[in-house]
């Protein structure tokens, strides 16, 4: 789960996808699974970091 990975593969999609279907070894395909993965990413980081934050607000009132 790289973000670098899935938003440099948006980037050749929009760069090369009508001059090639494969670029450095990399089919470039409708990009729907690389949005998908980026949104889940951002929405679970943030979830993650709301639930550390919670436990250092509880352990830190106790």
């Amino acid at each position: 789960m790289s973000f670098n990975y899935h938003t440099y593969k948006l980037l050749l999609k929009v760069q090369y996808e009508q001059l090639t279907p494969v670029v450095n070894g990399i089919k470039i395909d409708s990009g729907l699974t690389e949005v998908a993965a980026l949104i889940a990413m951002v929405f679970g980081y943030r979830f993650l970091a709301y639930l550390s934050l919670r436990r250092m607000k509880l352990q830190s009132g106790a």
